[in-house]
């Protein structure tokens, strides 16, 4: 962008040009409210200023990391600790973005090796699902938790997978009938806590930096995305984490 002098106003050709834009771009801006300029001429035409391009840079710069227009307008209303936080939160959506990319190519890769047999593509199809389920997730873990992981899903086929899953789908649908009914404390809800704890250990297998990785994610729910929604409800999350304290009191 070239320079200007502070003072200085300029006709709509004039600012795109200098921002390297066209005016049909800065006429949408202005109706979304997006970036409406400082002034109007006697003859209506708008006018921009120094403070509107430095703007208009903003956005680009936002646009190319990105963020959808809506998204941009609401983030240049916030205030800057606000905006560093909603960039650092959209840095870990591009990291988690990009990690995906890469295990996609992974997958087709394997694939390849594998001539394409039918196998391996639904092999494939599921560890994308996997990848893009769960992606987020393993930023809460060390490298060397992360290393850990992945080395142990080498040999944690779709059958294993389905397998676990399968476990916890049964266990929730349990949780969350005894969460209407029982009691934290009673002698189902600690035989419930009991095998949820069992399929977490299953998962950590005793491992500390696991574990610690695994806590971190439980602790910073509201930072989780959006579009993502826990397999159970609010009431069974509360209910087997009262089960889970008092068992832990027990044994203690």
């Amino acid at each position: 962008m070239a320079r200007m002098s502070k003072a200085a106003l300029y006709k709509t050709s004039e600012a795109a040009k200098l921002a390297g834009v066209t005016v049909r771009t800065l006429h949408h801006y202005d109706r979304l409210g997006l970036l409406q300029p400082s002034g109007r001429g006697e003859n209506g035409y708008r006018l921009y200023s120094q403070s509107d391009l430095v703007r208009l840079q903003h956005i680009a710069v936002l646009k190319f990391l990105g963020l959808k227009l809506s998204e941009i307008r609401e983030l240049l209303r916030k205030a800057p600790t606000d905006i560093r936080e909603a960039l650092l939160l959209h840095r870990r959506l591009l990291t988690q973005r990009q990690k995906q990319i890469t295990a996609a190519v992974r997958v087709i890769d394997r694939a390849e090796e594998r001539g394409y047999d039918l196998e391996s593509l639904l092999e494939s199809m599921e560890v994308l699902r996997m990848t893009e389920r769960k992606g987020w997730m393993l930023e809460y873990y060390s490298p060397e938790a992360q290393e850990k992981i992945r080395e142990r899903q080498k040999s944690f086929g779709p059958a294993e997978q389905a397998q676990a899953q399968q476990k916890w789908k049964e266990l929730i649908a349990e949780v969350e009938a005894a969460a209407k009914s029982e009691s934290p404390t009673s002698a189902r809800a600690q035989e419930l806590a009991k095998r949820w704890d069992d399929l977490i250990s299953g998962f950590t297998q005793g491992d500390p930096e696991i574990k610690a990785g695994l806590d971190r994610l439980y602790k910073d729910k509201q930072n989780w995305p959006a579009d993502f929604k826990r397999p159970y409800s609010e009431q069974a999350g509360q209910f087997i984490c009262a089960a889970r304290e008092h068992l832990k009191s027990v044994q203690s």
